[in-house]
C-alpha cells in the first residue's frame, strides 16, 4: 500500500509542478508522506517482538512495548544468548513462553514526550519540529501539556501506542502471558523471574536514573486533575488493560 501510495503523491507531484505550485506540492508530499510513513511504522511496530534462548530447551519471547523497559529486560532476560528481532508473524508461537512488562498509563506519556523531543531519525523529526510542544520545550510543563494536545487521536510515533494493543495486534491476551513484570515493582519482578527462570541477576544492566524533567512532570501531573483527565481520555484502554494486567501477574505469582 505504501508503495502504491508513494507512486500517487509522485503522480500528484509532477502534476502540480507543471502548473506551477511547485512549493505547494512539496508541502503536500511532505504532509502526506510524514502522516502515512507514521501510520506504517506504528503498524509493523504493533508486529515485532524480541525471541531467544532461555535455556538449551526453552525459548522466551519479549513483546516490545516501547517505553516499558523493554531494551533493559531483553539485554538482561537473553544475556550472551543473542536475541533477535522478528515479527511475530515469523515465530512458531507454539515453541514461546511470553513475557511482558507493563506500566501505569498516567506516567508513561512522560517518557514518551521525552523520547520524541530527541528527534530519533527512527521516528518522526519532522513531525515533531513543526508541533508547538517541540517548539516551547524550555517550558517543559507547559510544553507537555502542549504535548498532550498535540498526540490526542494522533499517535504518529511508535512510543505513544496503547501498551494493549501490542499483545492484541498480535491476537494474543493476557492469559497467553507466562510472566508480567511491573514497571513499577521491576526490581522485585526481576528476582522473582531470576529464581523461576534461572536467570544470573548479577548479569542485570544498570538502568538508567530518571532525568529532573521526568520527576517535574511526575508532580505536574499529580497536581492537575485536568492533565490526569485528559491522560485517562487519551489512553483509556490501557488503564483498563493496566489493571488486568496486574490481576494476571498475582496469578502468575500465586502460581510458583
Amino acid at each position: 500500500m505504501l508503495k502504491i501510495f508513494s507512486i500517487f503523491m509522485c503522480g500528484l507531484c509532477c502534476f502540480l509542478n507543471l502548473l506551477g505550485y511547485a512549493q505547494e506540492a512539496n508541502q503536500i508530499i511532505e504532509q502526506s508522506y510524514s502522516q502515512t510513513e507514521s501510520e506504517f511504522n506504528l503498524e509493523n511496530h504493533n508486529k515485532e517482538c524480541f525471541v531467544g534462548h532461555l535455556s538449551t530447551d526453552s525459548m522466551g519471547c519479549l513483546i516490545n512495548i516501547p517505553k516499558n523497559a523493554s531494551t533493559f529486560l531483553r539485554s538482561w532476560i537473553f544475556y550472551n544468548r543473542k536475541p533477535t528481532f522478528r515479527w511475530f508473524s515469523e515465530i512458531d508461537t507454539r515453541d514461546y513462553q511470553y513475557f511482558i512488562c507493563v506500566r501505569n498509563p498516567m506516567y508513561r506519556p512522560i517518557s514518551a514526550y521525552d523520547e520524541i523531543l530527541k528527534l530519533r531519525p527512527d521516528g518522526f523529526p519532522r513531525i515533531t519540529r513543526e508541533t508547538e510542544f517541540y517548539k516551547q520545550r524550555q517550558n517543559v510543563c507547559g510544553s507537555f501539556r502542549l504535548f498532550l494536545d498535540e498526540v490526542d487521536g494522533n499517535f504518529y510515533d511508535s512510543h505513544l501506542c496503547y501498551q494493549c494493543e501490542r499483545l492484541s495486534k498480535k491476537s494474543l491476551n493476557l492469559a497467553d502471558v507466562s510472566f508480567v513484570f511491573l514497571f513499577e515493582k521491576l526490581s522485585k519482578d526481576i528476582k522473582i523471574f531470576s529464581s523461576q527462570y534461572g536467570i544470573d541477576i548479577k548479569n542485570k544492566p544498570k538502568r538508567m536514573m530518571p532525568f529532573h524533567k521526568k520527576s517535574q512532570l511526575k508532580r505536574f501531573i499529580d497536581a492537575n486533575p485536568d492533565i490526569q483527565e485528559k491522560i485517562r481520555k487519551i489512553w483509556a484502554k490501557d488503564f483498563e488493560f493496566y489493571e488486568a494486567a496486574k490481576k494476571r501477574r498475582e496469578e502468575i505469582l500465586a502460581s510458583f
